[in-house]
């Protein structure tokens, strides 16, 4: 997946290579454990309570004092202790929040540092994200296409 395509010296060379690759729009469905799929309004509520987590997650950072030894996990744990969910669904939902972003960090939360954990923010890249259904792979096959190697 390339996330971010503004800019994105990536992007570039899969546009330049012609690449195959899909746009991922906004709209993900969320499917619960049994196969159904939640409703916007649960999924929309969930977002928002993770969102608020997260928020008051990197407020904690000013009022904590050791701050530098609390994982982000710890601090969510926290904020999110005493919410009471609508529903089984929408817990599940924030439990989903959860998971997608320790997938975007590449590790558990409670492994990620709560000062730090989102100092890369500004150098983000933003667009659309990509689906490169031949992985990233085909980019190295496209350019190494007409390269001569040989050996002995």
């Amino acid at each position: 997946i390339v996330t971010g395509t503004r800019g994105s010296p990536i992007a570039t060379l899969v546009r330049q290579l012609g690449v195959a690759h899909h746009r991922i729009g906004d709209g993900c469905p969320l499917f619960d454990a049994g196969g159904a799929m939640v409703s916007t309004r649960v999924d929309a509520r969930a977002h928002g309570v993770w969102n608020r987590a997260l928020e008051a997650a990197a407020a904690l950072r000013a009022k904590l004092p050791d701050v530098d030894n609390v994982s982000l996990g710890d601090a969510m744990q926290r904020v999110l202790a005493d919410y009471a969910y609508e529903s089984d669904v929408e817990r599940r939902c924030v439990a989903w929040n959860w998971a997608n972003l320790e997938y975007a960090v590449a590790s558990n939360l409670d492994r990620i540092s709560l000062p730090h954990w989102d100092q890369d923010d500004p150098h983000g890249i933003d667009g659309e994200h990509w689906l490169l259904p031949d992985g990233y792979a085909s980019i190295v096959r496209r350019l190494a296409e007409h390269v001569d190697v040989r050996h002995e």
